[in-house]
This record gives structure tokens, sequence and C-alpha cells, in this order.
């Protein structure tokens, strides 16, 4: 029996995993799980590359392969009064009910209905069939703005948000598609990651957070030299989780092992799906030109502007730091501790440094499709997906 299909689209920042990943779920009927650290926080926008959609209340059928009325779909499902679709179990009765005879007069007067025999039941069915979606360019993205940038999200809780997610989306007959920079993040769903189950240590986590992220590096190289290889080095958040798990645990930070050790289909990664990775990789003059393209662009769109409203609204100068990249800088020069050209300068080397890193993670895993054309990428998927 064929393992129902996951897709994930991988790549360094600013490649246009996003716009691919769009024209795969057009080609293929599919929805898009986003997989970026940043972009699954309110408020961040412009700095974290969140796609323009807008949250839109759409009806849902859980039935596989009966048709979704989102936005811009060639398949509308028609809908009661007060936005709720008629499940694809009744589309039948429906059409009987438009009749001048409808075979159970009594049935026909329910759907069309003031008073169902049970309410408890209609309004389970309502709940299930609509649902308010982040949708960009017809498309239903998920763990976008799911999370307040004040408080942590931790990658086992996406991993398990992501996880459900994409059952839900293969239960309704549609290819999902996970799709992000965020590498551990990924890795952790494609891979099913045991996470440790160590509780935060509040003592350790304050007296680590007094130290710069380069003497908290060194500190992990010396406890776990492996994690250290794979780290985020400039994440403070990681860093702290990464040496308390050692302290606590007295042991190496578990890591992942399918990508090295058997591949994706591996009976290690213990998954319901089989996985097709596609990296879109355009060359390194292109790619940073496109980071400086970007930045320019996102200045000009008002990020200065974000992360001053995102700070009077209760993110710290502290949190920002922890955001790393473009934020981390700009916060910097709202507090007069550099120059605009400094912010910019900075910004772009550290977005350059990050998909240099971003690269040297995923060229380790040899199930994933490399090109620099999207074209090429969608061709090859055409051929995989059958």
């Amino acid at each position: 029996m064929n393992k129902p299909k996951l897709v994930i689209v991988v790549g360094p920042t600013a490649s246009g995993k996003s716009e691919l990943a769009v024209k795969l779920a057009k080609k293929f009927n599919g929805e898009i799980i986003s997989a970026d650290s940043r972009q699954i926080y309110r408020g961040l926008d412009i700095g974290s590359g969140k796609v323009t959609g807008k949250w839109m209340t759409v009806p849902f059928s859980s039935h596989p392969g009966s048709p979704q009325g989102y936005p811009g779909s060639t398949l509308q499902t028609p809908a009661f009064a007060g936005d709720t679709a008629i499940p694809s179990s009744i589309h039948g009765r429906a059409k009987r009910v438009e009749g001048s005879t409808p075979r159970h007069p009594e049935r026909a007067k329910r759907v069309e209905g003031s008073t169902p025999r049970h309410p408890e039941r209609a309004k389970r069915v309502e709940g299930s069939i609509s649902k308010k979606v982040f949708i960009y360019k017809s498309i239903p993205h998920y763990l976008i703005d799911e999370a307040n940038p004040k408080l942590q999200y931790s990658a086992e809780k996406f991993q398990r948000k992501a996880h459900k997610i994409i059952s839900d989306i293969l239960k309704r007959g549609k290819l999902p598609i996970l799709c992000g920079g965020t590498m551990h993040w990924i890795d952790s769903v494609a891979f099913n990651q045991q996470f440790p189950k160590v509780k935060p240590d509040l003592k350790l986590r304050a007296k680590l957070s007094k130290l710069s992220t380069t003497e908290m590096f060194k500190m992990l190289m010396k406890l776990d030299p492996e994690r250290a290889k794979t780290i985020d080095e400039k994440n403070p958040h990681r860093l702290i989780r990464a040496i308390e798990i050692v302290k606590s645990t007295g042991k190496p930070v578990p890591l992942l092992s399918p990508p090295f050790q058997g591949g994706v289909d591996s009976p290690k990664a213990k998954t319901g799906w089989s996985t097709l990775w596609l990296g879109i990789n355009p060359s390194m003059e292109v790619l940073e030109g496109k980071i400086s393209k970007r930045m320019k662009s996102w200045l000009k769109r008002g990020m200065i502007d974000e992360v001053s409203s995102l700070h009077k609204n209760g993110v710290s100068w502290k949190r920002f730091e922890s955001f790393g990249l473009e934020y981390k800088y700009t916060a910097q020069f709202l507090q007069n501790k550099i120059t605009a050209k400094q912010m910019q300068e900075l910004s772009v080397i550290s977005i350059r440094q990050y998909a240099k890193r971003q690269l040297t993670w995923w060229k380790r895993n040899k199930d994933i499709h490399w090109s620099d054309s999207p074209d090429e990428l969608i061709t090859l998927a055409k051929k995989l997906l059958r």
C-alpha cells in the first residue's frame, strides 16, 4: 500500500521557496504549512519575509477529495446563510431540495433549516466546515501568525501542530506542502524527532541569559561538540535550551539521525507518509543580490516602523536580539546603538551568513532534489508524485 505524500520545500532565505510552494499547491491541489520560526509570530511581517495574505473565514469539507471553497478556488462549495457550507455528504440531497417536490419533505425542511432536529449535531457540523485560514494567492497557509511575539514558540510545539495539520490535509484528499527555512523545525516534522522531556531550569536560564551568544556557544562546544556543529550559534534560545538539556540529563542533545543513516524512508523516520524533498538553490551571486534587494524593499515598506510598533506593544529589545538578523540590527538602530547605514550593512551580512548555514545544513540530506529552476522542480514533482 502506497503511503500518502508529503512535499517539503527547502532552500536558503530569499531563494523563492514561498512562491515555489504556491505553484506546487496550485498544480497538485495542495495546502501549505509554513516552517519559519519568525513567521509563526503575529506582527513579524516585513522582516520575516511573510507572504502578504489575508485571514478569511472559508468553508472546509471533511470528506476526502471533496471541494473546498477557499477564495480563488474553481471548486466553490455551496453555502447556507451565515457563511456555512453544505457538507458534501448532503450535496445530492441539496439538489433534490431545489426541485419542486422533495422526496422527503421533512428532511427538506430541516435542510432549509431554521430549526435542526439535533442542534448539537448541527453545531458540530458547522464547526467542522467553517474555519479562519490565512490565504495567499488562493492557497491556505498554516502556522503563520500563530503566536504572541513576546513568548517563545518551541520546536516541539511546532512539530505537534504540523503533524496534526498534515494529517488533516491528507484526510481531505489534498497534498500537504511543508515550506520554510527553519532547519531543525522541518527535520523534527519529517523525521519525527523525539524531544527530551527536560523541564526549564529557571536559575540556569537566568545565569546563561547574562552571557553573550559567543560565550554560550563555547560552553556548548565543551559540553556537547556534536550539537555545537549543527546549532544556530547566534540564537540564544536554542543555545540555552541545548545547554539546559545537557546539564539536566548528563547526556548529549539527541540529534536527528535519518538524513545521515538510512534516508527519509528509513524505519527510524516513523511517519505515516512518503516524503518528496525539493530544494531551490540559486547561485550564491544571484542569492546575495536578492538578499540586498529584498533588504532595501523591506526598509521602503516600513520595517523600522514595524519594529518600533512591536516594541511599543511590549516586545522587548532583548526579544528582538533573539529574533536575530534584520530584527536585531533594526532594534539596535532604534536604540541609537548603530547608524542607519550600519543597520542595513550588518543586516545584509548576517542574512548572507544565515543563508550559508542553511545550505550547509540541508546539503547533508541526500534525499533533497536541488535545482536553481522552480520549473525544473515542478516538472520533477509531476514525475515523482504519480
